[in-house]
Formats: structure tokens, sequence, C-alpha cells
């Protein structure tokens, strides 16, 4: 929340800032005490202009639940960092035998 006192030239000059309240729609600030000459230089009749601004921070959930769409892709990196596959120590043999391992006896019968 700022308060800009208004001057006879028409430029704002900056009265008073408040803190800034994160997470609130209907925002609670401190009470603050200002003098009257700061405030309007005496003059009863001045202009003053308050200016506030709302910030939305939006989590990913927010943007997905708005109807965003994304794709996602995976992918496996069989290539030669791998190691040759001709090589039992290598990590195309190692997923061989997981997959006859592991996953063969889970068919379906």
């Amino acid at each position: 929340l700022e308060i800009y006192r208004v001057n006879d030239d028409n430029t704002q000059q900056l009265v008073h800032r408040t803190e800034t309240v994160m997470n609130n729609l209907n925002p609670m600030w401190k009470t603050f005490k200002t003098s009257l000459n700061s405030l309007c230089s005496g003059d009863h009749e001045r202009i003053l202009k308050v200016k506030y601004d709302i910030i939305k921070m939006h989590s990913f959930l927010d943007y997905i639940m708005g109807g965003c769409q994304i794709q996602f892709t995976v992918a496996i990196d069989f290539t030669a960092s791998n190691g040759d596959p001709r090589n039992s120590c290598s990590n195309m043999q190692v997923i061989h035998c997981f997959i006859h391992d592991v996953m063969v006896p889970w068919k379906p019968v």
C-alpha cells in the first residue's frame, strides 16, 4: 500500500509505504502514524492517491486446473554409453537379464 501526496504541479510524492502482505486477498496492514505536514503540507484540501497491487502467484497445479495442456515424453537411452551389448558387464546385458528373469514370469496366462 502506498500513499502519495499530489503536489501543486501534479507531481506525486510518496508519503508512506506499508509492509507487503503476501498471499492475502483481504490484507490488514499495521497501523501507522505520519505528520499532517508530510501527508498534505498542511493543506486539508490537498489530493492524496492510494495505490496498491494484488499479485497472485500461480502454482503448477493452478495452470493444469486452468486448462493448460502439456506434453510429456520419456525416453530410455540405449546408446553406446551403456556399453557393448556383447559384453556381459554392459548395461544392455543387465537390462536383458532383468527383462528375462523378472518380467517374463509375469506374462498373463
